[in-house]
């Protein structure tokens, strides 16, 4: 059941409504009901966000940059939510990997403007390949980048057991006499049982290790995503997820014992995923499949006979029938599982991922926001929620309960309050518009800077760069129309700012920073030149020479808001 650890006295719920798989809009407050515990409460907050609607305003886009000058000014509104693309190969298969890459394009071909996502791959460790961004080009050359490119699953390598077990029947056939039929011995019978069991406990152990990477990577990026405000669709790509609530037919109990039960944890990084606004749409990338035996990448398995008579079984198609069904059938309903608890949706059993994608974005960016003010908190209680919504035969998503923490608070995620800064320095965030800013960055070497270059070293980190490095120098500017100034007596205008540039480098590591305060008292016409031309201030920053990329933030003190941007730095010698 998903659960909401909360911080407020409002208790915020995000609710899909769909018809027929379409969103449905254009509902109030009065077709709603809503429900803790089985009793109904008075909704005291009422919001549609409406996907279609934000869509339709594109802004126009302005003038072209000059090179190597950026700004975080927005080329589109505020989106009711934002995506993030998890490809998993830890968990898909090398065949499934090329058609959920293939898929994936397919999608950011058609994708709505103002779309803003963020794409990860899930490995043997998780990897952020693209920072949030509406630039589809951008999200393109990620996918097609080596580090999402097909990777071998030796977890799910299907030829592995076979192999395996071909060449103990070639051996057993060689001792044999050729593959004829005899009494196999005592002493055979112990190699075969031996065999047998530390097959299970290579595929056991492999199984394990999957669960434990794949709830790690689910939690980092409930993490990552938990300083972001809002609501986040988390769109994962998988075949499967090794997680079994009951031994299979053919699987031996001590097989079965030596995995552990992550039934607990898989429900734990749910509700760790529902406390951050993270709504999960599965998506299986093996699509439609077919039988083991009709299927070529799933090769019949070759069992060893213990009967004591003759050599191995070489095949047994119903048994691999069988286990192909219950395999497909706990990846199928551990997706739906964790869909359910976190408000999204599952999409199986269908080739058109790229579809797929599209209706959970759309679906996803599509929702109500109802909340209501609990009547009592007991402390380190679970509530249920329960939504009806009135006037047709709608299909709902959304989280189904939530925990009072041990200091009674209640609130839902909406609620909690965010720090702007903390957001705004997160590698790959999106950009933050409220503080807008034009940044010029230049790296040692570039001709622009001739006779300029920023005296170095520079930057907190600078004694723990590691190789090669080179000054980065940075000039803003700042649109002093977007602060907060303070009035005060002549006419004069106060303002404090903080500034941060955090340099990251290749991998997404954090490799060096520097920031200052800027806080000035400005007469009439100085007030003016600001408003005029804006705010100029020039910082440096030693990175490393491999490259990697600067995030340049700006908070106005006075309104607490914030701009913030992420630039490239490109490796020394690189255009």
């Amino acid at each position: 059941m998903t659960t909401i650890h909360a911080s407020a006295s409002l208790v915020l719920v995000d609710v899909v409504v769909t018809e027929h798989d379409n969103a449905v809009h254009g509902l109030d407050r009065s077709h709603f009901r809503l429900f803790e515990d089985g009793h109904e409460v008075p909704i005291t907050y009422f919001d549609e966000r409406n996907a279609k609607a934000q869509s339709s305003a594109v802004l126009v886009k302005t003038t072209p940059l000059p090179p190597h000058v950026y700004s975080n000014e927005p080329l589109y509104p505020d989106a009711p939510a934002v995506n993030v693309l998890l490809l998993d190969t830890l968990n898909t298969a090398p065949a499934d990997q090329m058609f959920m890459r293939q898929q994936a394009l397919k999608y950011l071909k058609t994708t709505p403007a103002g779309t803003q996502m963020a794409i990860f791959a899930l490995g043997t460790r998780l990897q952020l390949l693209q920072g949030f961004t509406w630039d589809t080009s951008t999200l393109e050359a990620a996918i097609q980048s080596p580090a999402a490119g097909v990777h071998p699953t030796v977890a799910l390598d299907l030829d592995k057991d076979a192999t395996l077990n071909q060449g103990v029947v070639n051996m057993i056939g060689g001792q044999s006499g050729g593959g004829s039929t005899q009494t196999i011995t005592a002493s055979m019978q112990q190699f075969l049982t031996h065999v047998s069991e530390s097959e299970a406990e290579t595929e056991s152990f492999n199984a394990d290790e999957r669960q434990q990477l794949t709830l790690d990577g689910m939690q980092q990026i409930a993490r990552y995503l938990s300083s972001l405000p809002g609501r986040k669709n988390l769109i994962w790509f998988s075949d499967s997820f090794p997680m079994s609530l009951l031994p299979t037919e053919g699987t031996s109990l001590a097989k079965f014992m030596s995995m552990r039960n992550y039934s607990e944890r898989v429900q734990s990084t749910a509700d760790m995923l529902s406390a951050v606004h993270v709504a999960v749409y599965p998506v299986y990338a093996a699509g439609v499949e077919v039988l083991a035996l009709s299927n070529a990448k799933n090769k019949p398995n070759i069992h060893l006979s213990r009967s004591g008579m003759g050599g191995p079984d070489r095949t047994n198609p119903t048994q691999d029938d069988s286990d192909f069904l219950t395999r497909t059938a706990d990846a199928h309903a551990t997706m739906e599982r964790v869909a359910e608890q976190t408000g999204g949706e599952a999409f199986l059993n269908t080739n058109a991922l790229a579809e797929a994608v599209a209706k959970a974005v759309e679906n996803g960016s599509s929702y109500y926001s109802i909340g209501y003010v609990p009547q009592q908190e007991p402390k380190g209680s679970f509530h249920s929620l329960k939504v009806a919504v009135d006037g047709g035969h709608y299909q709902l998503e959304y989280r189904h309960g939530f925990y009072v923490d041990a200091a009674g608070s209640t609130a839902g995620p909406a609620t909690a309050t965010f720090d702007p800064m903390q957001e705004a320095l997160l590698h790959g965030a999106p950009p933050s518009t409220q503080v807008l800013f034009w940044a010029r960055v230049l790296s040692e070497g570039d001709p622009e800077l001739a006779g300029h270059v920023p005296q170095g070293p520079s930057g907190a980190m600078v004694k723990e760069l590691k190789g090669p490095t080179r000054e980065v120098a940075v000039d803003m500017k700042i649109n002093a129309a977007t602060l907060l100034f303070e009035s005060m007596e002549k006419d004069r205008r106060h303002d404090r700012l903080e500034w941060m540039l955090v340099g990251y480098d290749a991998e997404g590591r954090r490799v060096n920073y520097t920031g200052g305060n800027f806080d000035e008292t400005l007469g009439p016409k100085d007030f003016e030149r600001a408003m005029e031309n804006g705010m100029v201030l020039h910082a440096a920053l030693t990175m490393p020479a491999t490259g990697g990329s600067v995030r340049l933030v700006v908070h106005d003190l006075n309104s607490n808001r914030v701009g913030a941007i992420e630039v490239p730095v490109r490796a020394a010698g690189k255009s």
